[in-house]
């Protein structure tokens, strides 16, 4: 049976695409193997046992050694794993696993880049010059948005664009989906809990509209967003109509259950300037966990995401002008109350929006790899 390690620096399991694609591959006869690193915030964010698929990671106490001593005892740990499994494939699928993959690469290995997102500019730089022979050496570099790359103007030897979308087995059947009738407007948001996703000023309009809405948060705070999900909460706590609640993290199962309960997602990237951030209408995993679960989602205008809403239906957008945000809240609630409305929303992924069919390039492009 063919074998790929994946190595990344991160935490793989806060991927879904590294989720999906290595059960794709598992269920084309490969066994995968992760190499990463897990930290306590993520809570019990982690793969679902999959026979054929293995995730080990650092010690917890090799979080507290210098980033550099860590780092070289991570490479030393793979090294000597990779040697022992002899894989016939190593998917690389963080910049700062980089400089391992294009080792490896050099030691006559099929590599396969897998970027989430674009590093940022202050990355050191010799990890930076390792991610750039990558692209331009490896057998494939898988992004989810090309467009998120275009701008750089770097030499890449094949590109494929594979868009974060779920797995079709992950839609939630509705009728296990409990919504209790009220004139609540609730409010999900999973992900990152960072101010650029979840601005204040939004939360401000939400409580000056008059309506009572409930916002309920899921995932987990980045090392520089430690405390906001909190400082979120108390700075609303007194808000005559708004109420937040911070409901911890869990396994992408949980995590959609509990959305498809809600009556809107929220997509708000307030940072259209960032690269990352300015690619999401191609990149979010959220755009097609929404809906999945079944729920519309609410996001701010931009041009991406005016085209993306042409394409899709489940995305409406709203700038905090025209139509005000009391109405436009209601008309959603409106508009999705029934099931077979939120049944046409998860049509969608059976029939195009599916990770299955996004890694079928991938998966064809290790095919020849393994005939050749």
């Amino acid at each position: 049976m063919p074998k790929a390690v994946y190595i990344q620096f991160t935490n793989p399991e806060l991927y879904p695409p590294l989720e999906h694609g290595s059960k794709i591959l598992v269920e084309h006869g490969w066994r995968c193997t992760f190499y990463g690193r897990r930290h306590a915030m993520t809570g019990t964010i982690v793969f679902p046992e999959l026979e054929g698929r293995w995730v080990r990671v650092l010690p917890k106490w090799s979080m507290r050694l210098p980033t550099k001593v860590e780092y070289f005892l991570y490479a030393a740990w793979v090294v000597v794993n990779v040697a022992r499994r002899r894989p016939d494939v190593i998917y690389t699928s963080d910049p700062l696993a980089a400089p391992l993959g294009w080792l490896f690469l050099r030691l006559g290995f099929k590599v396969v880049y897998h970027e989430h997102d674009t590093p940022d500019r202050s990355l050191a730089k010799w990890i930076q010059r390792a991610r750039r022979r990558l692209l331009r050496s490896a057998l494939c570099s898988v992004i989810p948005n090309a467009a998120r790359i275009a701008h750089e103007g770097l030499d890449i030897r094949e590109l494929l664009e594979v868009r974060n979308y779920p797995a079709k087995d992950e839609v939630v059947p509705l009728e296990q989906a409990e919504r209790k009738g009220s004139a609540v407007v609730r409010l999900v948001y999973f992900g990152t809990l960072v101010p650029s996703r979840l601005p204040v000023s939004f939360f401000e309009s939400l409580d000056a509209c008059g309506l009572d809405i409930q916002v309920d948060l899921m995932g987990y705070e980045t090392v520089h967003s430690q405390g906001y999900a909190q400082a979120l909460i108390e700075r609303f706590r007194g808000a005559a109509h708004l109420r937040i609640e911070f409901l911890g993290a869990f396994s992408r199962k949980e995590l959609l259950a509990r959305a498809a309960q809600a009556d809107a997602g929220l997509l708000l990237f307030s940072n259209p300037e960032d690269t990352n951030e300015g690619a999401m209408a191609g990149a979010s995993n959220k755009i097609g966990d929404y809906l999945a679960a079944g729920i519309p989602m609410v996001c701010f205008r931009t041009a991406a995401f005016e085209q993306l809403a042409r394409e899709m239906s489940g995305l409406h957008l709203w700038d905090g002008c025209g139509v005000e945000l009391a109405e436009f809240l209601v008309g959603l609630k409106a508009a999705y109350s029934e099931v077979h409305a939120r049944r046409a929303l998860q049509e969608q992924i059976h029939t195009r929006m599916n990770y299955e069919m996004e890694f079928e390039r991938v998966v064809k492009r290790l095919s020849a790899v393994l005939k050749a």
